[in-house]
C-alpha cells in the first residue's frame, strides 16, 4: 500500500509542506523586491501575493502528484515506461499549474483595474515567454515532489519489512515459552494423579482454560494488561491448586493501566521461574507480590518474591528461558525505550523491575 499514513504522520507532513512553501514564498518575494528596487521601481504589495500563490499553487498540487505517483508507480522492471508515462503527466501538471499561475497573475495585477479586460490582453501577449520561463521551475518542482512520494513509499515499505521481521522473531521466541510451561504445568500435575485425583482434575480443568486463553493471543505481539493479568490469574490458580498454602500471591494494580499494551505472555514465564526455582524448593513454600503503575508515559512492573533469591535460579537451561526470552522480546519491540533488571530482594528473594513505553490499543487494531 502506497501513501497511506496515519493521523499523526498525515499532520506531520502538512505542517512540513507549509512550512516549505512558505519559506519559499518569502524568499522569492525578498528576491523580487531586490530586483525591483534595484531596477529603480517601487515594491508593491501585488508581488507578496504573487510570489504566495505560486508556492500555495504547489501545495495544492502536492496530492495530485503523489495521486499520480499512486495510479503510475515507478516500476524497476519497467523503468524506462515508467519514467515515460511521468514525463508525460509532468508536462501535463505543468500546463495546468501555469493555467492556474497566469489567472492568479492576471487577476493580481488588473484584476482590480477598470477595463481590466483590455490591460489583460497584454498579459496574454507574453503569455508564451511565461510558459517557457516557468516550465523549467515547474518541471524541477514535479520530479522533486515524486522523489519524496518515492522516498516515502521506500521507507514505509523497509519499516514494514523490519516489523514483520521483528514479529517472526518474537514469534519464535513465544513458540519456545509455550512448550516450556506447557511441559512444566503438565508435569507437575501428573505428580498429582494418583495421590490426589481431585486436584490433579481441577488443575487439568484449569489448565484447559489457560491454553484457551494462550492460543486466543498466540498471534498477537501485544494485548491489554488486563488479557494479561486474566492469564496469570487463570495460571496462578493452577499453582495453588498444586502448592496449596505453600503458595501466596498478592497483586496491586493500577486501574489507570489496565488498557496499556504489554507483551503477550509477559508475566507468566517470570512468575514461573519465581515459582519454580525459588519458592517450591523451600519447605515453606514462599510468597508473590505483583505491582503495576503508570508514571507520566511508562508502564512500571514489579515482580519480587520471597524465595530462595538469585542462587536458587541456578545455571539450568530451563530456568534460563524465561528471562532470555523476556529479554529479547522486550528489545526486540520497544528497543532502548525499555528498562528490564533482575535484582536480589533484601531479606531474600528476587526482584523483576521492568519499564515499557505506556501505549493504548488504537480504535482501528
Amino acid at each position: 500500500m502506497r501513501y497511506t499514513f496515519d493521523r499523526r504522520e498525515r499532520l506531520f507532513v502538512a505542517k512540513l509542506i507549509l512550512i516549505a512553501a512558505t519559506s519559499l514564498a518569502v524568499l522569492f518575494s525578498i528576491q523580487w523586491a531586490l530586483i525591483r528596487i534595484r531596477t529603480g521601481g517601487d515594491f508593491e504589495w501585488k508581488l507578496l501575493l504573487n510570489a504566495f500563490s505560486l508556492t500555495y499553487s504547489w501545495v495544492a498540487i502536492f496530492p495530485l502528484i503523489l495521486w499520480l505517483d499512486y495510479l503510475f508507480p515507478i516500476q524497476r522492471k519497467k523503468v524506462v515506461r515508467s519514467i515515460l508515462v511521468q514525463a508525460f503527466l509532468s508536462i501535463c501538471v505543468n500546463a495546468l499549474i501555469i493555467l492556474v499561475n497566469y489567472s492568479i497573475d492576471w487577476l493580481i495585477r488588473f484584476g482590480d483595474q477598470p477595463g481590466w479586460m483590455g490591460a489583460s490582453s497584454k498579459l496574454r501577449e507574453v503569455l508564451p515567454n511565461y510558459f517557457i520561463n516557468r516550465t523549467t521551475t515547474n518541471l524541477i518542482y514535479y520530479w522533486a515532489i515524486l522523489g519524496v512520494g518515492e522516498a516515502i513509499n521506500y521507507f514505509r515499505k523497509y519499516r514494514d519489512r523490519e516489523v514483520r521481521l521483528t514479529e517472526a522473531q518474537v514469534q519464535i521466541l513465544k513458540s519456545q515459552l509455550n512448550p516450556h510451561f506447557l511441559f512444566n504445568t503438565l508435569n507437575a500435575i501428573s505428580e498429582l494423579v494418583y495421590d490426589h485425583p481431585k486436584k490433579a482434575d481441577a488443575a487439568l480443568t484449569q489448565l484447559s482454560y489457560l491454553l484457551r486463553l494462550s492460543l486466543q493471543s498466540d498471534r498477537t505481539q501485544e494485548v491489554a494488561l488486563k488479557e494479561e493479568l486474566e492469564f496469570l490469574q487463570a495460571y496462578m490458580e493452577i499453582q495453588q491448586t498444586l502448592m496449596q498454602e505453600r503458595l501466596s500471591f498478592d497483586s496491586t494494580i493500577d486501574p489507570l493501566t489496565l488498557d496499556a499494551l504489554v507483551p503477550s505472555m509477559l508475566l507468566q514465564p517470570l512468575v514461573e521461574n519465581a515459582i519454580r526455582h525459588g519458592i517450591a524448593p523451600r519447605a515453606v513454600g514462599g510468597k508473590i507480590e505483583l505491582e503495576v503503575c503508570r508514571n507520566n508515559g511508562a508502564v512500571k512492573i514489579h515482580i519480587r518474591d520471597n524465595g530462595l533469591g538469585l542462587k536458587g535460579k541456578g545455571t539450568e537451561s530451563s530456568s534460563q528461558i524465561g528471562l532470555k526470552n523476556t529479554r529479547a522480546r522486550l528489545q526486540h519491540l520497544y528497543g532502548d525505550a525499555h528498562h528490564f533488571e533482575l535484582s536480589e530482594t533484601p531479606g531474600g528473594g528476587v526482584t523483576v523491575d521492568m519499564v515499557i513505553p505506556f501505549r493504548e490499543r488504537a480504535v482501528s487494531e
